[in-house]
């Protein structure tokens, strides 16, 4: 396979990654909502350790070992979920 080729695949992956973050955040407003009528606080610290724990085991199970980069990744997520919810 040529590194055209290569480019071209991950091109389109980063368009898919793309969208789907931006499907993600597209439903923060509804859960700023729900957590708004319900009395629920946008910071839950025990609940963003585990999506995070859980998503490093996902990507570990998947060949992918770098908790760290897990971490990172997951968090900046979060951040910009909770960020969003902020202004809804």
């Amino acid at each position: 396979m040529e590194l055209s080729e290569i480019r071209k695949n991950i091109d389109r992956i980063d368009a898919e990654l793309i969208k789907l973050l931006v499907k993600r955040f597209e439903l923060m407003p509804k859960v700023a909502a729900y957590k708004k009528q319900n009395n629920i606080p946008i910071d839950v610290p025990k609940r963003e350790k585990a999506i995070i724990e859980k998503k490093s085991t996902e990507l570990k199970e998947l060949g992918f070992n770098d908790s760290k980069f897990a971490h990172s990744f997951f968090s900046l997520i979060i951040e910009k979920s909770k960020e969003i919810q902020r202004r809804s």
